[in-house]
């Protein structure tokens, strides 16, 4: 099973393909996870944008579960047409997609059940989907990934991320946390702006060498801790066994003579 640092790596490709097809003026707007693939980088890519062959105003296709799963309800039910809407409007049906797409690669699980995908469509809006942490407990130290997920797939479209910056900042916060929770050699805390995603910056997406840099990193920091562990054991030590300023008894007092 992929690791959750790897799948906020994975989808963290994803936006930035989403990015560049929103650039050129080609819609994506939703896919099917299951036929995702994986470059040698890590990172997930398209096996074929589908949705800008579509004619304008055209219904996009569900024949699978898996991508009804990943097709936000509000594009699904046809309330939003996919390839002319805004882009915010195309930026939250996309979150969901990713959304659906980071839960059924961690818990090889939809989010709902039905038994095709006329049904699922209907469930979206009937139900609300299971909390990742219902399907995956082992991920419970992942917090903020689990809320950025349940986030995603939000059944209104407002409470979902507003852009793809925005999205890609909440995924780099949550794969700050997991590269943290995963590497073995860190135990340091989280930054309060990692735990409330104050202000930060979309970084690059971390493919094996990224993740050496950070090991190395890390280790470096550890070794640092260690050095100022054992200067401060040293200190105490130090200050409990020097000797203790003593003034000689008897010392005779020099008297003035007055005249």
């Amino acid at each position: 099973s992929v690791s959750p640092l790897a799948a906020l790596a994975g989808a963290q490709g994803l936006v930035s393909a989403l990015v560049d097809c929103e650039e050129i003026g080609v819609p994506i707007g939703r896919w099917d996870p299951a036929l995702i693939h994986e470059t040698q980088e890590g990172l997930w890519s398209f096996p074929t944008p589908g949705l800008h062959a579509l004619p304008l105003g055209g219904r996009p296709l569900i024949v699978s579960l898996t991508e009804s799963a990943a097709c936000a309800p509000e594009a699904a039910t046809g309330a939003l047409d996919l390839s002319s809407c805004s882009p915010e409007q195309r930026a939250r049906a996309e979150s969901y997609s990713v959304g659906a797409t980071l839960y059924w690669a961690l818990s090889g699980q939809l989010p709902l059940q039905a038994d095709t995908p006329e049904y699922y469509c209907r469930a979206q809006l009937e139900s609300t989907p299971k909390s990742l942490l219902d399907v995956a407990p082992h991920l419970e130290r992942y917090a903020s990934l689990i809320r950025l997920v349940d986030r995603c797939l939000a059944r209104s479209p407002e409470e979902r991320p507003e852009s793809h910056a925005a999205l890609d900042q909440e995924l780099s916060v949550a794969a700050r946390e997991a590269d943290r929770l995963e590497n073995s050699v860190s135990f340091f805390p989280l930054r309060v702006s990692d735990s409330q995603g104050m202000d930060l910056p979309s970084r690059p997406h971390q493919g094996a060498e990224s993740r050496q840099l950070s090991t190395r990193h890390n280790q470096r920091q550890i070794w640092v801790l260690v050095a100022l562990i054992f200067l401060l054991l040293f200190l105490v030590y130090y200050q409990a066994h020097s000797p203790e300023g003593t003034f000689p008894e008897n010392v005779p007092v020099l008297e003035s003579d007055e005249p």
